[in-house]
Protein backbone atom coordinates (compact mmCIF):
# COMPACT_ATOMS: atom_id res chain seq x y z
CA UNK A 1 0.00 0.00 0.00
CA UNK A 2 0.96 3.39 -0.89
CA UNK A 3 0.98 5.57 2.21
CA UNK A 4 -0.31 9.05 1.53
CA UNK A 5 1.46 11.33 3.92
CA UNK A 6 -1.33 13.91 3.69
CA UNK A 7 -3.95 10.98 4.53
CA UNK A 8 -6.77 12.66 2.41
CA UNK A 9 -6.91 15.39 4.97
CA UNK A 10 -4.91 17.83 2.87
CA UNK A 11 -1.65 19.79 3.71
CA UNK A 12 -3.13 20.57 7.38
CA UNK A 13 -0.26 18.03 8.64
CA UNK A 14 -3.03 16.41 10.42
CA UNK A 15 -2.99 12.50 10.20
CA UNK A 16 -5.04 9.14 11.83
CA UNK A 17 -4.11 6.24 13.08
CA UNK A 18 -2.69 4.02 10.01
CA UNK A 19 -3.95 1.01 12.53
CA UNK A 20 -7.42 1.46 11.44
CA UNK A 21 -6.33 1.54 7.70
CA UNK A 22 -4.83 -1.93 7.72
CA UNK A 23 -7.79 -3.28 10.25
CA UNK A 24 -11.22 -1.50 8.34
CA UNK A 25 -11.68 0.33 11.75
CA UNK A 26 -13.95 3.34 11.60
CA UNK A 27 -12.54 7.03 12.18
CA UNK A 28 -13.61 8.49 15.15
CA UNK A 29 -13.75 12.64 15.06
CA UNK A 30 -11.56 14.59 16.93
CA UNK A 31 -9.02 11.40 16.84
CA UNK A 32 -6.27 13.06 15.29
CA UNK A 33 -2.39 14.16 16.19
CA UNK A 34 -1.02 17.00 15.16
CA UNK A 35 2.36 15.58 12.87
CA UNK A 36 5.38 16.78 14.72
CA UNK A 37 8.11 14.60 12.91
CA UNK A 38 7.86 12.01 10.16
CA UNK A 39 10.91 9.94 9.92
CA UNK A 40 11.38 7.37 6.94
CA UNK A 41 11.95 4.18 7.86
CA UNK A 42 12.44 1.78 4.74
CA UNK A 43 11.97 2.18 1.06
CA UNK A 44 11.39 -0.66 -1.15
CA UNK A 45 12.65 0.26 -4.22
CA UNK A 46 10.04 -2.48 -6.14
CA UNK A 47 6.95 -1.01 -4.81
CA UNK A 48 7.74 2.35 -4.26
CA UNK A 49 6.48 1.82 -0.39
CA UNK A 50 7.78 4.37 2.04
CA UNK A 51 6.79 3.35 5.71
CA UNK A 52 6.84 6.24 8.10
CA UNK A 53 6.66 6.81 12.04
CA UNK A 54 4.51 9.40 13.25
CA UNK A 55 5.45 11.29 16.09
CA UNK A 56 2.38 13.42 17.67
CA UNK A 57 0.62 15.17 20.00
CA UNK A 58 -2.48 13.39 20.45
CA UNK A 59 -5.64 16.17 20.01
CA UNK A 60 -8.45 14.62 21.43
CA UNK A 61 -8.85 10.06 21.92
CA UNK A 62 -6.56 8.07 19.92
CA UNK A 63 -8.10 4.76 20.58
CA UNK A 64 -11.04 4.09 18.29
CA UNK A 65 -13.22 2.98 21.34
CA UNK A 66 -12.69 6.83 22.62
CA UNK A 67 -10.12 6.73 25.23
CA UNK A 68 -7.27 8.25 25.42
CA UNK A 69 -5.02 5.55 24.26
CA UNK A 70 -5.41 2.04 23.47
CA UNK A 71 -3.82 0.72 26.95
CA UNK A 72 -6.22 2.07 28.91
CA UNK A 73 -7.26 -1.78 30.29
CA UNK A 74 -5.83 -2.22 33.55
CA UNK A 75 -3.96 -5.77 34.43
CA UNK A 76 -6.58 -6.69 36.95
CA UNK A 77 -9.75 -6.48 34.72
CA UNK A 78 -7.81 -9.73 32.81
CA UNK A 79 -7.77 -11.58 36.10
CA UNK A 80 -10.60 -13.30 38.25
CA UNK A 81 -12.33 -11.59 40.85
CA UNK A 82 -10.94 -13.56 43.28
CA UNK A 83 -7.12 -12.74 42.22
CA UNK A 84 -7.55 -9.40 41.96
CA UNK A 85 -8.74 -9.31 45.70
CA UNK A 86 -6.29 -11.01 46.72
CA UNK A 87 -3.68 -8.69 45.20
CA UNK A 88 -5.56 -6.07 46.71
CA UNK A 89 -5.43 -7.44 50.16
CA UNK A 90 -1.59 -8.29 49.98
CA UNK A 91 -0.83 -4.64 48.86
CA UNK A 92 -3.01 -3.04 51.23
CA UNK A 93 -1.43 -5.17 54.09
CA UNK A 94 2.33 -4.31 53.15
CA UNK A 95 1.34 -0.74 52.76
CA UNK A 96 -0.39 -0.43 55.99
CA UNK A 97 2.65 -2.34 57.63
CA UNK A 98 5.12 0.35 56.20
CA UNK A 99 2.77 3.35 57.23
CA UNK A 100 2.89 1.91 60.48
CA UNK A 101 6.61 1.45 61.33
CA UNK A 102 7.09 5.17 59.10
CA UNK A 103 4.82 6.32 61.95
CA UNK A 104 6.64 4.67 64.48
CA UNK A 105 9.80 6.60 62.88
CA UNK A 106 8.14 10.01 63.37
CA UNK A 107 7.05 9.27 66.90
CA UNK A 108 10.77 8.16 68.55
CA UNK A 109 12.09 11.89 68.91
CA UNK A 110 8.38 13.03 70.34
CA UNK A 111 8.67 10.28 72.82
CA UNK A 112 12.25 10.08 74.35
CA UNK A 113 10.87 10.00 78.24
CA UNK A 114 8.24 6.95 77.28
CA UNK A 115 8.81 2.84 77.80
CA UNK A 116 9.32 2.95 73.62
CA UNK A 117 7.30 0.19 71.63
CA UNK A 118 9.12 -2.68 69.70
CA UNK A 119 9.32 -0.87 66.37
CA UNK A 120 10.59 2.19 67.97
CA UNK A 121 13.60 -0.31 70.00
CA UNK A 122 14.53 -1.69 66.29
CA UNK A 123 14.02 1.94 64.58
CA UNK A 124 16.96 2.87 67.38
CA UNK A 125 18.95 0.28 67.70
CA UNK A 126 20.78 -1.20 64.21
CA UNK A 127 22.36 -4.25 66.10
CA UNK A 128 19.32 -5.16 67.61
CA UNK A 129 17.74 -4.59 64.23
CA UNK A 130 20.18 -6.38 62.11
CA UNK A 131 20.55 -9.26 64.63
CA UNK A 132 16.77 -9.87 64.67
CA UNK A 133 16.72 -10.17 60.82
CA UNK A 134 19.60 -12.76 61.00
CA UNK A 135 17.17 -14.45 63.94
CA UNK A 136 14.14 -14.85 62.06
CA UNK A 137 15.98 -15.73 58.81
CA UNK A 138 17.16 -18.80 60.04
CA UNK A 139 13.89 -19.51 61.83
CA UNK A 140 12.18 -19.36 58.09
CA UNK A 141 15.21 -21.71 56.67
CA UNK A 142 14.47 -24.61 59.42
CA UNK A 143 10.93 -24.53 58.85
CA UNK A 144 12.16 -25.92 55.39
CA UNK A 145 14.60 -28.23 57.01
CA UNK A 146 12.96 -29.56 59.76
CA UNK A 147 9.66 -30.42 57.10
CA UNK A 148 7.32 -27.87 59.66
CA UNK A 149 3.91 -26.80 58.44
CA UNK A 150 2.53 -24.21 56.05
CA UNK A 151 1.40 -21.73 58.84
CA UNK A 152 4.47 -21.83 60.44
CA UNK A 153 6.88 -20.96 57.39
CA UNK A 154 3.99 -17.92 56.73
CA UNK A 155 4.36 -17.35 60.69
CA UNK A 156 8.21 -17.15 60.20
CA UNK A 157 7.97 -15.29 57.08
CA UNK A 158 5.72 -12.52 58.28
CA UNK A 159 8.08 -11.91 60.80
CA UNK A 160 11.21 -11.33 58.53
CA UNK A 161 8.73 -9.37 56.46
CA UNK A 162 8.34 -6.71 59.57
CA UNK A 163 11.68 -6.71 60.60
CA UNK A 164 13.16 -6.00 57.20
CA UNK A 165 10.40 -3.40 56.48
CA UNK A 166 11.63 -1.85 59.40
CA UNK A 167 15.75 -2.04 58.24
CA UNK A 168 13.59 0.08 55.21
CA UNK A 169 12.39 2.67 57.23
CA UNK A 170 15.93 3.29 58.65
CA UNK A 171 17.13 3.24 55.13
CA UNK A 172 14.30 5.74 54.56
CA UNK A 173 13.62 3.50 51.49
CA UNK A 174 10.00 2.89 50.22
CA UNK A 175 8.14 -0.79 49.55
CA UNK A 176 7.49 1.13 46.01
CA UNK A 177 11.23 1.14 45.27
CA UNK A 178 11.23 -2.51 45.82
CA UNK A 179 8.55 -3.20 43.83
CA UNK A 180 10.31 -1.50 41.40
CA UNK A 181 13.43 -3.57 41.22
CA UNK A 182 11.40 -6.54 41.36
CA UNK A 183 9.55 -5.68 38.08
CA UNK A 184 12.93 -4.68 36.22
CA UNK A 185 14.13 -8.31 37.05
CA UNK A 186 11.32 -10.18 35.22
CA UNK A 187 13.25 -10.40 32.21
CA UNK A 188 16.17 -11.25 33.44
CA UNK A 189 16.87 -14.40 34.82
CA UNK A 190 19.12 -14.90 37.79
CA UNK A 191 22.53 -15.36 36.41
CA UNK A 192 22.30 -12.34 34.23
CA UNK A 193 20.68 -10.48 37.03
CA UNK A 194 23.77 -11.11 39.47
CA UNK A 195 26.21 -10.67 36.29
CA UNK A 196 24.92 -7.17 35.54
CA UNK A 197 25.50 -6.06 39.43
CA UNK A 198 29.20 -7.26 39.49
CA UNK A 199 29.42 -4.77 36.57
CA UNK A 200 28.07 -1.86 38.28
Amino acid sequence: MHHNVSNNYGNDLQTCSDVRHQQNMPETPGSFADMKELIERKMRSVEEFIEIIYLGKPDGPTCHTGMETCYYTSLNALLPDSKVEQNKLAMTTLYSLESTITQRKLEVAETENEKPSWTKRLLLDNSLLCSKIREEADELCRTLEENEDKSGAASEMADVLYHALVLLAVKDVKVEDVFQVLRQRFSKSGIEEKSSRKST
